[in-house]
Formats: structure tokens, sequence, C-alpha cells
């Protein structure tokens, strides 16, 4: 029986399980088929909410959104600009000593090597994104070299310019004629021959080609160059010649260049061949064309020429531009002899392109630096290679070879000048007076001109008490006499006591002689004035004196050095007056005019 009640029981739960799932789909089925309906109706009002990685319910209309759900606003389009660092460098004058140097440094398989001219400016090139120099010379591998007065280089120096980091030569100067029709088409060829991102300027091919602008595009940002000339030294352009320069003369060529130049690029530089060679002032014709060419469109106007450093300014255009002009950068590579014609200058300017988000451009002149430079060599111009003004050491100014013409060179340079004093940073109202001020350590040229006024006489006091009115005193009595006072010199209080010291013309001698007696001046002094007669007066003037260094020094060791004592010196920012005995002044004129090489 207990067996019959367990197969019973086995065959009721078979029995009764398939019919339990039966009575349970029904119930599934319905339950799908309410979340069916209710999702298709959420869908249809919109109330689900995709999110990853799967599918839940969103907010409902009533309920308050939160910042997660709210997305950001679209920020606003910002205007994009683009700055370019740009560089420019003065003469590359390449004499006799810089490529036999070259020549001898040349390893096997070379003809020249001028690397070691330039490696001390190889960082400073490669941290500026475009750099410009005045070639001064023709390049080519054709034409045998040679040095002054005119001038052919092997081709091997712009190629070592290159490899320092230069793209653009400038090509328009007064020696751009130096080797005829011959010089012109070697130096075509040669620049032909360049890697294609080199940029050359100054030279065109007839008057057909004057339409035809130099540009270059870094970074997007589009130059122009043009160069221009005064003069070729005389020598005229030949028919044979297969290019040509563009005088200063010719302005209306410039004008349509510089217009169309303004049209194609971004920024428009223009080097200008101009000026008066070994002197520091601007001439009035470099001011005028440098506000033309502003005005026809320039952004940046680089002088070369003149072989020493000249000031620089803002130039506003007519309509509104600012324009840079550095009106003469100075040599920079060359065996010139004189002190500032060893130092030159590199320009560094940015130049930012600012395109705003409705499409328009902004372009702007920045930023302008001036980066003195000195030109070494050591005895017999030998070792000819070019520092940074920063770089330049007391050690390297005691070996310069400029010693054996200039001695002054090893003492003024008895302290390395700093970094604070290698770069001057310019603002709207420029000018180099200070950067003349810091390098002008080198310039021992800045007078001009030299005088004698003879026939004077020195009145002497000495030990007078020191009082405010003392010196006045006697001054006012020559002055109530008639007696016209020129060099004053009072000396520094010694205890209680001054000295000083004055001159006037010898013809006034009875009227000085009757002041004193007069006024009885002497009562004020332990001793009666000093009177003498047999004086002659030196000045020295220069414009470029207030910006130089060493004047002074330099006229009394060329007058002791001639056995010629100075009994008086007064001084100003533009003259230096030097009191001689007559018997000595036109040995001291020789003496002054020779050490000023006037």
């Amino acid at each position: 029986m207990e067996q019959a009640r367990h197969a019973a029981s086995t065959k009721r739960h078979s029995r009764h399980e398939p019919q339990n799932r039966r009575k349970r789909k029904p119930v599934f089925l319905r339950m799908m088929g309410v979340l069916l309906v209710a999702g298709a109706a959420l869908a249809c009002l919109g109330f689900w909410r995709f999110q990853t990685p799967g599918i839940v319910l969103g907010p409902f209309e009533d309920e308050p959104l939160t910042a997660e759900s709210v997305p950001p606003p679209e920020p606003e389009p910002q205007p994009v600009t683009t700055t370019l660092r740009f560089s420019a460098t003065g003469d590359n004058l390449i004499h006799a000593p810089i490529y036999k140097q070259a020549a001898r440094r040349a390893a096997e398989g070379q003809r020249y090597n001028f690397n070691y001219c330039y490696e001390h400016l190889l960082d400073f090139y490669a941290a500026q994104d475009v750099n410009w120099i005045n070639q001064e010379t023709l390049c080519s591998k054709e034409l045998e070299p040679s040095t002054y007065p005119c001038f052919s280089t092997p081709g091997e120096c712009a190629e070592a310019l290159y490899r320092a980091g230069i793209r653009v030569f400038s090509l328009s100067n007064n020696h751009t004629y130096d080797k005829g029709a011959k010089g012109i088409a070697a130096t075509l060829r040669f620049w032909d021959e360049m890697p294609e991102d080199v940029v050359t300027t100054g030279l065109w091919y007839g008057e057909s080609d004057y339409g035809t602008i130099p540009l270059q595009t870094v970074n997007g940002v589009t130059i122009a160059y043009l160069s221009y000339t005064d003069h070729t030294n005389g020598i005229p352009q030949s028919s044979a010649m297969t290019a040509n320069v563009i005088y200063t003369s010719q302005r209306d060529v410039m004008e349509q260049q510089v217009r169309r130049a303004r049209e194609l690029a971004d920024f428009v530089v223009v080097g200008v061949h101009w000026g008066v060679e070994d002197s520091h002032k601007i001439t009035q014709t470099q001011r005028d064309l440098a506000q033309q060419l502003s005005d026809w469109g320039a952004d940046v106007i680089l002088g070369t020429h003149p072989h020493v450093v000249q000031d620089a300014e803002w130039k506003t255009s007519v309509d509104g531009r600012q324009t840079f002009v550095a009106y003469s950068l100075g040599n920079f590579l060359s065996t010139q002899s004189k002190p500032d014609q060893l130092i030159g200058a590199i320009l560094t300017l940015e130049l930012n392109k600012t395109t705003d988000p409705d499409g328009s451009v902004h372009c702007a002149v920045a930023s302008p630096q001036l980066h003195p430079t000195v030109t070494h060599y050591d005895a017999g111009k030998s070792n000819v290679r070019t520092y940074l003004f920063r770089d330049y050491t007391s050690e390297l100014a005691q070996a310069h070879g400029v010693r054996a013409a200039t001695p002054a060179w090893d003492r003024i340079h008895s302290e390395r000048i700093t970094d604070q004093h290698q770069q001057r940073v310019f603002g709207a109202h420029l000018n180099l007076q200070p950067f003349w001020g810091q390098i002008g350590v080198f310039i021992m040229y800045g007078v001009s001109k030299i005088n004698i006024e003879p026939s004077l006489m020195m009145i002497s006091v000495q030990d007078v008490e020191f009082k405010g009115n003392s010196l006045a005193r006697y001054l006012q009595i020559f002055a109530d006499t008639g007696v016209v006072v020129d060099m004053i010199s009072q000396s520094a209080p010694h205890g209680t006591n001054i000295d000083f010291s004055f001159t006037a013309s010898a013809s006034d001698l009875t009227l000085v002689m009757k002041a004193i007696s007069a006024a009885n001046l002497d009562k004020d002094a332990k001793a009666s004035p000093l009177i003498s007669v047999g004086y002659s007066k030196l000045n020295l003037f220069g414009e470029d004196m207030v910006t130089s260094c060493g004047v002074a020094a330099r006229a009394l060791n060329a007058l002791a050095m001639a056995d010629i004592e100075v009994l008086l010196i007064t001084t100003s920012d533009l003259d230096i007056s030097l009191l001689v005995r007559s018997e000595n002044e036109d040995s001291a004129y020789d003496v002054l005019k020779k050490a000023f090489e006037l």
C-alpha cells in the first residue's frame, strides 16, 4: 500500500506541474502587456531619457531641472593672434682678412669656412622666427674674392649665414655694381642655387619686373620685402646688366612697390641704404623718406650704410599705422678700424597678426629691442668674429687688435657690461641716448669740429672763504665793469675755503684791474687775485659728444703726449673747452685734429 501511495504521489506531481505553468503564463503576459503599453505611452509623452549604458525614466515636467541637466552655453569666439619674432642685422662687410681667414679654416675639400665668424650668434638667431641681414658685398662662387673698394665675396659666406639662421638677404647697396655686369650675373646664379626658403630683395630684372614683390609666409603671416639704395658709388647701370637696383631718387617706383606690397602682405619691411658714412647724425633726407615710406605702407624700415649705429623712432603714417624706423644698424662684421665701426646692433621686433571672429585682420609691430654687437679681431686683424655685447668680456677687449690704434679700448673695458645694459626696450617716444650711454665706451669720435679763441687772460683767486656769494661777488663786479667772463671753474671746498678761476679777453685787462681795485675784492682771499695773459682756448664741438664716452680723456691724453699743458677745462653736452698757453695753440690744434681724425 505504501508503494502504491508513493506512486500515486509521483504521478500527481508529474501530472499537476504542467497544469500549474499553464495557469501562470497568462498572468505574465498580462504584466508584460501593461509595461509595454505604459512604456509606449511614456515614449509618446517624451518622458524617456537615454543614458549610457541603459534607458531610465527622466524627470517629469513638474519636477525641477538640476544644474547637471542644463548644458553649458557655447563659448564666444575669440580673436586669434599669431606672433612672429623678427630680427634685422646690419652690414655684413667682408674685407680681405675675413675671407683669407675663411680660406685658412677650410677643411679638406672646402674652399672657405666662414662658420667661425658667426658661431657666437647661433642661439640668438635660433630664437627668432625670421632673420634679415644686409649683405653688403656681392656673393658668388665664380668670381675671385676682392676687398675695398670693389668687393667680391665667396658664396660660402652666405652659406654660413644660412646655417646661422639667416633667411632674408637685402642685396641693394652702394657695392651692388662693384663688379659690373659680370658680377650681377654671377651673384644672381649663386642666389638661384640657394635653398628654396631663402628670400632676396633689392635686385630686379628691369622695369617689367618692378611689380614682382618678394614675399615670405611664416606660420600664416606674410611679409613683403623691398630694398633701395641712395647710390652705387658712381658706377652706373650698364645695358649688359641682367638686373638692377632701384635708387631712392626713384620715388614714383618706390611708392608703387610699397603700395603694392601693402596689398599683398600682412607686413611690409623696407631696407634703405642711406645716410652719411661714419656719422651718427640722421639727415633730414632720411627722416623725410622714412615718413613717405610709412605713408605708402611700410611697417618696418631698416637703415644701413653709415657703418655706425644711428637713432631709431616710431613714425605715424597718414592712416594712423605705427611704423618702426631704425636709421642705421651699423656694421655686423667687418675689419674697419674705428671703434664705433666695430659696434653694431641687431634689432628684434614682434610682428603680431590678429584675426577677429568676423574674419577681419589687424597687424601691428611691437616690442622693438636693440641688441648691441661687437666685431672682435686679434692683432693683425686675425680671427675675426662677432659677439653679442652681453657676451663681450674685458678679457676679450684687452686682446682686441683695435688697441694698436686706440689703446683706450682696453681701459674703458675694465668692467664687463651687465645684461641690464645690453638690451634697450623702446617705447613710444624712442631715442637711443640711453643706448649710446651704455655702448659709448667704444665711441671715441664724438668731436666734429675744433676752433681756437686766442688772446685770453686768466684770473685766479685762491683760498676764498667758502660762502654762497663768494664767486658771485666777483662775477657781479666784473659784469658791472663791462667785463665779459668766459670759462668759469670752481674747486671743491678745502676746509672752509675754495679756489676759482675764470677767463676773459686780454683786451679787458685794464677793466679787470680797475674792477679789482675799486671793489677791493681781494679782501676775501688770503692772497691777491692772480691775473695773467697769453692764453688760447681750444673748443671741441660735436653733436654726438653727449652720447660719447672718453672724449675728454682722449683729448687730454693726446695733449699730454705732446707735452702741452692744459690749465683750465670746462665742458657741456656739446663742447669741451681747453685753455692752453698761446705759444702752444697751433700744435695743440694739430694734435687734437689728429686725435679725432678731423
